[in-house]
Protein backbone atom coordinates (compact mmCIF):
# COMPACT_ATOMS: atom_id res chain seq x y z
CA UNK A 1 0.00 0.00 0.00
CA UNK A 2 1.23 3.42 0.28
CA UNK A 3 2.71 5.32 2.92
CA UNK A 4 0.43 7.35 5.30
CA UNK A 5 2.42 11.26 5.71
CA UNK A 6 2.59 12.68 9.45
CA UNK A 7 2.06 15.99 8.01
CA UNK A 8 -0.85 15.93 5.42
CA UNK A 9 -0.70 18.18 2.70
CA UNK A 10 -4.08 19.50 3.61
CA UNK A 11 -3.19 20.82 6.87
CA UNK A 12 -0.15 22.80 4.86
CA UNK A 13 -2.38 24.23 2.71
CA UNK A 14 -4.16 25.65 5.40
CA UNK A 15 -1.90 26.84 7.26
CA UNK A 16 -0.76 28.76 4.66
CA UNK A 17 -3.79 30.36 3.58
CA UNK A 18 -4.57 31.03 7.23
CA UNK A 19 -1.23 32.68 7.60
CA UNK A 20 -1.23 34.68 4.24
CA UNK A 21 -4.62 35.85 5.32
CA UNK A 22 -3.29 37.18 8.09
CA UNK A 23 -0.53 38.52 6.90
CA UNK A 24 -1.47 39.44 3.64
CA UNK A 25 -5.72 40.01 3.35
CA UNK A 26 -5.51 41.00 -0.21
CA UNK A 27 -3.23 38.37 -1.65
CA UNK A 28 -4.94 35.69 0.21
CA UNK A 29 -8.11 35.92 -1.72
CA UNK A 30 -6.46 35.61 -5.04
CA UNK A 31 -4.02 32.84 -3.53
CA UNK A 32 -7.19 31.13 -2.17
CA UNK A 33 -8.99 31.14 -5.66
CA UNK A 34 -5.93 29.60 -6.98
CA UNK A 35 -5.63 26.64 -4.92
CA UNK A 36 -9.09 26.08 -4.50
CA UNK A 37 -9.96 24.43 -8.17
CA UNK A 38 -6.92 22.17 -7.28
CA UNK A 39 -7.35 21.10 -3.19
CA UNK A 40 -10.81 21.20 -3.63
CA UNK A 41 -11.10 17.94 -6.03
CA UNK A 42 -7.85 16.08 -4.21
CA UNK A 43 -10.31 16.64 -0.81
CA UNK A 44 -12.87 15.15 -2.55
CA UNK A 45 -10.91 12.12 -3.88
CA UNK A 46 -9.25 11.78 -0.24
CA UNK A 47 -12.70 11.62 1.72
CA UNK A 48 -14.00 8.47 -1.34
CA UNK A 49 -10.45 6.63 -0.81
CA UNK A 50 -11.23 6.95 3.26
CA UNK A 51 -14.59 5.75 2.62
CA UNK A 52 -13.47 3.08 0.50
CA UNK A 53 -10.54 1.71 2.64
CA UNK A 54 -13.41 1.76 5.33
CA UNK A 55 -15.72 -0.40 3.79
CA UNK A 56 -12.70 -2.72 2.31
CA UNK A 57 -10.92 -3.10 5.65
CA UNK A 58 -14.85 -4.19 6.92
CA UNK A 59 -15.00 -6.54 4.46
CA UNK A 60 -11.83 -8.13 4.95
CA UNK A 61 -12.03 -8.09 8.38
CA UNK A 62 -15.80 -10.07 8.09
CA UNK A 63 -14.16 -12.51 5.57
CA UNK A 64 -11.25 -13.11 8.08
CA UNK A 65 -13.74 -13.86 10.86
CA UNK A 66 -15.46 -16.40 8.28
CA UNK A 67 -12.41 -18.43 8.34
CA UNK A 68 -11.28 -18.44 11.67
CA UNK A 69 -14.89 -19.68 11.99
CA UNK A 70 -14.65 -22.66 9.68
CA UNK A 71 -11.05 -23.42 10.47
CA UNK A 72 -12.30 -23.83 13.83
CA UNK A 73 -15.17 -26.12 13.01
CA UNK A 74 -12.20 -28.15 11.61
CA UNK A 75 -10.22 -28.21 14.57
CA UNK A 76 -13.59 -29.51 16.31
CA UNK A 77 -14.51 -31.86 13.49
CA UNK A 78 -10.69 -33.39 13.49
CA UNK A 79 -10.81 -33.83 17.58
CA UNK A 80 -13.64 -35.74 17.31
CA UNK A 81 -12.72 -38.14 14.74
CA UNK A 82 -9.26 -38.73 16.78
CA UNK A 83 -11.45 -39.46 19.44
CA UNK A 84 -13.52 -41.87 17.81
CA UNK A 85 -11.45 -43.78 15.98
CA UNK A 86 -8.92 -43.75 19.56
CA UNK A 87 -11.84 -45.54 21.30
Amino acid sequence: MHSKSKFPVATLVSLVLIISTVYYPDEAETVASMLFPIVWPLIFIAGFAAIGLLIYKGSLAKRLRKEAVTTQAYRQYARKLQQENSH
